[in-house]
Order: structure tokens, then sequence, then C-alpha cells
């Protein structure tokens, strides 16, 4: 028994952790970059967005936030966040969803954060526009970043099973998605210029595995050219953080 509390105490420990060097990292960018401001396109229903959102209003930089969820916000995302929402005069659609945060993001010269997590940026379910000018969470998956979301949304104002969305825009899940990355950086078989069915690897994988290899190996062919420098805060490579 003492050894799971240890365990769970440390790991409440590595989260705070995290969360701390996320928001250090977002104020430390701001002021390197001579920028004044923080926009974020908030989605209600998603839990790296509201994540994102909570670690800018915690990083003491001025943030507005964007949604299309207007008839879904009450009075708890005030308590949540006590921050300003940017209404546009226009509604809101993918299309134009990137091109309407620059812009006011320009309006006071700031930036645009992201939101996507490492399943996401990783396997390249975005498209380039879409991505924001700096992405504070790409180094973390989803159930690490739901462990980060539980400890600052300690009111529970929200309930996170209803905006932890588990549903992929592809046909593959995200844990399927976790599991191509992870052989990724053991082999590099989804980015190798080699057919992944001439690998030595090939025959250790299930149907299901090959499927989801070949179709992200061709994936990531068909999509470099989007892939952008964005800058990430890469927690992963700092010891005592998210494991």
């Amino acid at each position: 028994m003492d050894g799971l509390i240890l365990e769970a105490t440390e790991m409440l420990i590595n989260v705070y952790k995290t969360i701390k060097k996320t928001v250090e990292w977002i104020r430390s960018y701001v002021k390197d970059h001579n920028k004044n401001s923080l926009v974020v396109k908030l989605e209600t229903d998603n839990i790296a967005s509201l994540t994102t959102a909570i670690l800018c209003f915690k990083s003491g930089v001025n943030t507005g936030f964007i949604t299309e969820d207007y008839n879904d916000l009450d009075s708890s995302f005030s308590d949540l966040f006590k921050a300003k929402i940017l209404i546009p005069n226009i509604e809101l659609d993918l299309e134009i969803g990137g091109a309407m945060l620059d812009n006011l993001a320009s309006m006071d010269n700031g930036i645009v954060v992201g939101w996507l997590s490492q399943e996401w940026y990783e396997a390249r379910l975005y498209k380039k526009w879409s991505t924001g000018d700096i992405l504070p969470l790409a180094n973390l998956n989803l159930l690490e970043i739901k462990q980060m979301f539980e400890m600052l949304n300690e009111n529970n104002i929200y309930n996170q099973e209803q905006i932890f969305n588990t549903e992929s825009p592809n046909e593959f899940t995200f844990e399927e998605i976790r599991w191509a990355l992870k052989e990724e950086n053991i082999t590099g078989i989804l980015s190798s210029n080699i057919d992944p069915t001439k690998t030595r690897d090939w025959g250790r994988f299930t149907s299901r595995q090959r499927k989801i290899i070949a179709k992200l190996n061709q994936s990531e062919k068909l999509t470099k050219h989007k892939q952008v420098n964005i800058p990430i805060c890469n927690l992963k490579q700092i010891p005592g953080l998210v494991r």
C-alpha cells in the first residue's frame, strides 16, 4: 500500500512540475520574441484545447479566446479562465479559422497558441494552417494531457469524461496511433523511404498493425510538405516530468 501511495504521489508531483514547466515555457517564449499577447481557439469539448487555454491563462500573458461554441459557454467558463472571449462578427468554420486567429493575434502583436497533442502532431492529423505559432502540448499524448487537466480543473468545473474525446479524425484510434508512433521511435518504419512490407519487422505485426503502419507510412509521404518547424515544449527531454 505504501508503495502505491508513493507512486501516486510521485505521479502528482510529475504532473505539477510538467504544468509549471509548460507555463514557464509559454511565458518565456512570449518574452524572448517580444510579443504582447496570446490567442487560443477554444473548443469546449476538446480536453487538449481546454488545457492549452488554462495554461495560457496561468502564464500571466494577456490571453484572448475565440470559439465557435458560443452556446456551450456559461458562467463556468469565466470562473475557470477569468479572461476575455474574442467573438468575431462572422461565423467561424475550419477554412477561415486559421486566418481569423492570425488576424486577431496581429492586432496586439500576439501569437496563436495551438492545442495539438502528440498524436495529432506526429501523425500529422492536421492541416498546415490549423496548427498555431507554438504548440505547448505537442510532446504529450492525450492521456498525459488528461492528467494535467485533472489537476488544473481542481474545482471540477468541467466534467473531463465528457470532454475527453478519444475519437480520431481517421480510421484508427488514438491508442493505435500511439502504438505506431512508438514503433516509429524504435524502427523509423513510418518515415523510412523503404517499403514497410520489405522491412525485417513486418513479420511480427498483426494484420491490423500492418494496416495502421501502411496507412501512416503513406500519409507521412503525402503530407511531408506540410510539416513545419513549429516551436514545441520538449517536456519529455527534461528529467522528472512526464514519464
